[in-house]
């Protein structure tokens, strides 16, 4: 299983993209064990349609902004290539992340708040480790 550990604002955020989930519980082990502030889980269902699964130490989060933008990098740089339109499946709803080149918008369901947009300097370097 890959794993990658970004070093994000609040802390690191782990990915793993799987093949199928886990079960729920093997879920929250692995996230503690890891000892990150999050970790999530993601499984491609076709081309920029994926399941999100985040986990902390404490069990299964309905939403995680800075998780979700992370692990939209990861599928963008490792997985879908330079794909400019995300949607995530999660415990919140359908989340969407527009890309353009170095900036990131995430779009949250109905009622959960506004855009986020983060615009990354083109000279910007994410410390990405993979495992």
């Amino acid at each position: 299983m890959t794993q990658y550990v970004l070093n994000v604002k609040d802390g690191f955020t782990s990915v793993i993209p799987c093949v199928s989930l886990p079960e729920d519980e093997v879920m929250a082990k692995i996230a503690r064990e890891n000892g990150y502030p999050e970790t999530t889980f993601v499984v491609r269902k076709s081309f920029g349609v994926y399941d999100l699964k985040v986990f902390t130490k404490e069990g299964e989060k309905e939403l995680s902004g800075n998780a979700t933008l992370a692990t939209s990098f990861i599928v963008n740089k490792y997985i879908d290539r330079d794909i400019s339109y995300i949607e995530f499946y999660t415990l919140a709803g359908k989340l969407k992340i527009n890309r353009k080149e170095t900036e990131y918008t995430l779009k949250f369901p109905v009622g959960m708040g506004e855009n986020i947009v983060v615009d990354l300097p083109k000279d910007y370097k994410l410390e990405v480790k993979e495992f």
